[in-house]
C-alpha cells in the first residue's frame, strides 16, 4: 500500500488581525477587551507519498491471496493517479481525481498554486529494463505537467 504524510504549514495571524472577546467585570460593572486565543492560517501543505511499486502479476504469482489483492489495488490507484496526470497533460476539463483515495489526497498538488516534485526511483538492472522505462515515463509526463503550470 501506499504511505502517505502530509503537513500543514500554519502561521499565525498578526496581534492586530486576533479576534477579542468582551469581558465583564461583574463586580466593577465595567467591560475590557481580552485577547482570545491566537488565531493560525495555513500557509502551506507537504504531501510526502511513497506509491509502492508497480506490482506485476507475473511477479507476485507464488504470492498468498492477500499480497495479491494488495498489489491489484496499488495497480488500481496508480492507474488512476496515471489518469489524472493524463487528464492534466491535456488540459482537459474533466480530471478524474475521485477514481481513488490516492488521487483525492493528491488533488491540491496539481491543481491551483502549487509546485509538485516527483522523485523517481530507478534499477540499473536490466532485469528491472521495462519497470524503469515506465517510472521514467510517469516522471516525464509529471515534469510536463508542473513546467506548464
Amino acid at each position: 500500500s501506499h504511505a502517505i504524510v502530509q503537513l500543514a504549514l500554519k502561521r499565525r495571524l498578526p496581534k492586530a488581525q486576533e479576534p477579542t472577546r468582551r469581558r465583564l467585570d461583574r463586580r466593577s460593572s465595567s467591560v475590557s477587551d481580552e485577547p482570545a486565543a491566537p488565531r493560525y492560517e495555513v500557509c502551506g501543505k507537504f504531501s510526502f507519498i511513497d506509491l509502492a511499486g508497480n506490482e506485476r502479476g507475473a511477479d507476485t504469482y507464488d504470492n498468498d491471496k492477500q499480497t495479491r489483492l494488495e498489489g491489484a489495488e496499488i495497480n488500481k490507484s496508480l492507474l488512476a493517479l496515471k489518469e489524472c496526470i493524463r487528464a492534466l497533460d491535456m488540459q482537459s476539463k474533466h480530471v478524474p481525481f475521485r477514481q481513488s483515495k490516492l488521487t483525492e489526497v493528491l488533488r491540491d498538488s496539481f491543481v491551483g498554486d502549487s509546485r509538485t516534485v516527483m522523485i523517481a526511483c530507478i534499477s540499473p538492472s536490466a532485469s528491472s529494463c521495462e519497470n524503469t522505462l515506465n517510472t521514467l515515463r510517469y516522471a516525464d509526463r509529471v515534469k510536463e505537467i508542473s513546467s506548464e503550470a
